[in-house]
């Protein structure tokens, strides 16, 4: 006796479960990837893929100006009111403007390194001042003529908080 497919419903065998029907398979299998999906974005958007404070720190230490400066400002774009990320990065601004030969590119480093530390100036410790202070009124210097007045303000600033630097800059 041969059977029907329309037949095969009726039979009283445990092989038929609630998985085994096509449309729950497919929404389980949809919903399995809505799942994946949503959890690959969630992971993306937290900061694990941003590189870590301590490695901006890392390459400060070895003078790797050009890293501290790229990866500061991928921080940034994630966390832009990061008072020590902005600093590190204007403080590497600083150090890429004067090794530079190009002077269009100088001046692009130097006018990041103000702003980064203008805005670093306001979201740090008043501990972490003096520092930023200095390399600010080096910057404005570096401007030009126009910018003496903010060059001794922050010189100033600096050197009144007793702080004292070895480079031929002293004050």
């Amino acid at each position: 006796m041969k059977m029907h497919a329309r037949d095969k419903k009726y039979l009283l065998s445990g092989r038929h479960g609630f998985f085994s029907s096509r449309p729950v398979r497919v929404f389980f299998v949809l919903v399995v990837l809505a799942a994946l999906f949503f959890g690959v974005l969630q992971v993306r958007k937290t900061n694990s893929f941003l590189p870590s404070v301590s490695s901006l720190y890392a390459d400060w230490n070895t003078r790797n100006y050009e890293s501290v400066y790229a990866n500061a400002s991928l921080i940034l774009n994630k966390r832009p009111l990061d008072g020590s990320v902005l600093a590190l990065r204007g403080f590497a601004g600083y150090y890429l403007f004067v090794g530079q030969n190009d002077p269009a590119a100088a001046q692009t480093f130097l006018v990041s390194s103000i702003t980064s530390l203008r805005n670093a100036w306001y979201r740090v410790s008043d501990s972490e001042k003096p520092q930023i202070a200095y390399v600010l009124g080096k910057a404005y210097y570096q401007r030009g003529y126009y910018y003496a007045d903010l060059a001794m303000k922050y010189l100033d600033y600096a050197r009144q908080s007793g702080l004292r630097f070895d480079d031929p800059w002293r004050l």
